[in-house]
């Protein structure tokens, strides 16, 4: 896939783990929920990644039914790429976050890395990837309560972040990260 032009704006730099705890550069961007071509770019990301991973099915289902109404709602993209972002290549989006910043309370809507950097996969190139992408989340909530629903698949990695579950069915757990609560 070759870049494309993207609207999203620069946040904030940042960085990621590689496989041997070395420290590379990223970038956190702010997808332009207006622009077409940002959605049509996350849209054919998350159905490549949905091909491997079903939870990106997540993603893409959020995508496809006009994510972008929501004045709330935020998207952020976790790249490897360190600049000329209006020409993202999609193969360097490690990971995405759907987020909606309340006035007492966050709301992630999901975390998805790129299947390349799961934890599973021991061939992987970087880790931590969800990790960047919550801790993100955590430094912008400011004294906000983060709230989120989570497969059951996923709960530790959520307890590892310091979130706690408050509810817990079948398939899903709603947990919450509180910046009062001390980690046991």
């Amino acid at each position: 896939m070759e870049s494309v032009n993207f609207k999203a704006a620069f946040v904030t730099n940042t960085s990621v783990l590689t496989k041997k705890n070395e420290v590379r550069k990223a970038a956190i961007l702010k997808v332009d929920k207006k622009s077409a071509d940002d959605i049509a770019v996350l849209t054919d990301v998350a159905k490549k990644w949905a091909q491997t991973n079903g939870i990106a099915g997540i993603l893409l289902s959020i995508l496809e039914k006009g994510f972008r109404l929501s004045n709330k709602k935020n998207i952020y993209i976790l790249t490897k790429q360190e600049d000329s972002f209006e020409k993202l290549s999609p193969e360097g989006i490690l990971g995405i976050v759907g987020v909606s910043f309340l006035r007492d309370v966050c709301n992630i809507d999901y975390i998805q890395t790129n299947h390349q950097y799961e934890y599973k996969n021991t061939e992987r190139e970087y880790k931590s990837i969800g990790r960047a992408l919550f801790d993100y989340v955590k430094s912008n909530a400011v004294k906000r309560k983060i709230c989120l629903d989570s497969p059951n698949s996923s709960v530790g990695f959520y307890e590892k972040c310091g979130c706690r579950v408050v509810h817990k069915d079948e398939n899903l757990t709603s947990m919450e990260y509180n910046p009062k609560f001390k980690k046991h």
